[in-house]
């Protein structure tokens, strides 16, 4: 599945996750996740270190099987809030977040 790494989160009313003045990407927040786990056994250590050049030296797009889409799910650091890991899932499973924002344009547009 390919993947557009330079994907920006957004707040729900759609404007971008700022990380001080710079939009976050969701490659920023799948290549930290794999990054930022020391429990894991040495062999899924190396899996993910892997995927993590992967994705870090891709310009614009990656491409993940559905096993790794799930792997980077799951490494999601714990301490994200559910508007990140909602659309980094989102965007894993292959699918656009919609927001709140959204919504209100369909209606104005339908009216």
């Amino acid at each position: 599945m390919k993947i557009n790494a330079a994907y920006v989160l957004k707040n729900l009313n759609g404007s971008p996750i700022l990380d001080g003045k710079e939009p976050v990407t969701l490659k920023q927040v799948v290549v930290t996740g794999l990054v930022d786990q020391s429990n894991d056994s040495t062999e899924l250590k190396q899996k993910k270190f892997k995927l993590a050049q992967r994705i870090f030296s891709a310009e614009s797009i990656f491409e993940v099987s559905l096993e790794e889409a799930k792997l980077l799910i799951e490494s999601l650091p714990k301490h994200l809030s559910p508007i990140v890991v909602g659309q980094v899932a989102e965007v894993l499973e292959g699918n656009e977040p919609v927001f709140p924002s959204d919504f209100q344009e369909m209606q104005l547009s339908q009216e």
